[in-house]
């Protein structure tokens, strides 16, 4: 775990002290150079003898890549999947009727994509294509355009495994890929992961539950079930967060918590946009960095609004219940979180934001504290349920030696019986009691 987050340490006697470090959880940014091998494709290209304008291909697939799975009897094409998203197009040129791959594993979970060329991109990666051509795709020409839509369609699907480096050829209009498991394998651990994520939502959602009651029962079960990979985020370090050794690559795909339930924020953030996929519950993954170190998580949308979730950061592995839940985006700055311009299309990304606070966990559960008297009544309270932990959010500055002196007024008052045995921390804006 890294150390980026401030805590306030304080001596309680005789309440024992635990410390807890926020998961500063990140992904490895295959896309880091790319903008830089944008620039360079062309200069690269054009510098090898052995290329040349008549080696142009119309062919989506490359000769050596393993061929594009029939699933019907019907092969699907680029003009459907340009229909679907335009149906006034009534005309399709010779580009337009390539075979695109149709992937059985999508009628388990869904593709998600707003425009064709995003559809056309996420099946061929979830499909594992080497070598995918765009010339039917005009609008794909633009570099900056390419980076963005290919970085969305990379963050909004889980299903695509173990992406490893890409590089577009400009002279040949041609997106070249590479993975870090062979097709087989790579289909082998997306239907592992999608068996295991239908499982899992046969288990904990219910037909009668709310949209509510199933976004926190996604939360709660990858809180209570999946773990924090400390040694795939060390790794990643000493690489200076620019990859990681192969033996740590599941930790950052859908596959590692949802399977192996061990992975860093980026499989947290792709498990939970998975499991709400399947559900029904509309999702996104986000990134950024938390206290300045990348990271990922979800936003989930709640009437109009887009709210903050980070599955990753629950008490299990940050020690702060529900940390940051149902949150609005204001409430994420304060605890840290930056959004960055990765996950979505630049020109779109204001429509996901969220302002309203009414659905926070703090907010709904009445945990918040503005005064020492609302900290002691809460307090009080949370003690007398019988609650094994106790998470408060303070809004305000507080003394605190008064804060202290409360504490120990509360747990005489309250749970005498405690006082031996009780731990007391804080994090951030929260402070919470384990009994």
């Amino acid at each position: 775990m890294h150390t980026g987050v401030k805590f306030i340490y304080k001596v309680v006697i005789p309440l024992l002290m635990c410390s807890f470090l926020l998961t500063g959880c990140f992904w490895i940014d295959m896309l880091a150079e790319y903008r830089q091998n944008l620039v360079n494709a062309q200069l690269e290209e054009r510098a090898r003898e052995n290329t040349s304008a008549s080696k142009i291909e119309d062919s989506t697939v490359d000769s050596t890549d393993d061929s594009i799975s029939e699933t019907s009897e019907e092969k699907l094409t680029i003009a459907d999947i340009k229909k679907k998203y335009d149906p006034d197009i009534t005309d399709s040129n010779k580009k337009d009727m390539q075979p695109v791959p149709d992937p059985v594993i999508l009628e388990e979970v869904p593709l998600n994509a707003d425009s064709a060329l995003e559809e056309y991109l996420a099946r061929f990666l979830i499909h594992g294509q080497k070598r995918i051509s765009l010339q039917a795709f005009p609008e794909a020409q633009n570099a900056e355009g390419l980076y963005d839509t290919l970085q969305k369609v990379m963050y909004q699907n889980p299903l695509i495994i173990g992406l490893d480096t890409y590089w577009y050829n400009s002279l040949t209009k041609t997106l070249v890929i590479t993975y870090q498991d062979p097709q087989s394998t790579m289909t082998g651990k997306q239907q592992k992961t999608v068996t295991e994520a239908r499982l899992i939502i046969d288990s904990i959602i219910q037909e009668e539950m709310t949209d509510e009651e199933k976004r926190q029962a996604i939360y709660d079960y990858l809180e209570q079930n999946a773990t924090y990979d400390d040694e795939a985020y060390d790794n990643s370090v000493l690489h200076n967060y620019k990859y990681v050794d192969s033996e740590y690559d599941d930790a950052f795909s859908t596959y590692g918590v949802i399977v192996e339930k061990l992975g860093v924020c980026m499989s947290y953030a792709y498990s939970y946009k998975m499991l709400a996929d399947i559900a029904g519950i509309d999702s996104i993954i986000v990134t950024g960095t938390l206290d300045d170190v990348p990271h990922a998580w979800n936003k989930v949308k709640i009437g109009d609004e887009w709210l903050n979730i980070d599955s990753t950061n629950g008490a299990n592995n940050s020690g702060v219940p529900y940390f940051l839940y149902n949150s609005s985006d204001e409430m994420a700055t304060n605890l840290g979180y930056i959004e960055d311009e990765d996950y979505w299309l630049d020109e779109e990304l204001y429509q996901f934001t969220g302002s309203t606070s009414k659905y926070d966990y703090y907010v709904v559960h009445d945990l918040e504290v503005k005064s020492l008297s609302e900290y002691r009544a809460k307090l009080s309270k949370g003690l007398q349920s019988g609650a094994s932990t106790v998470s408060l959010r303070l809004l305000a500055d507080m003394d605190e030696d008064e804060m202290l002196d409360v504490i120990s007024e509360v747990y005489n008052e309250v749970a005498p019986e405690l006082l031996e045995i009780g731990e007391y921390y804080e994090i951030e804006n929260y402070v919470v009691f384990h009994q």
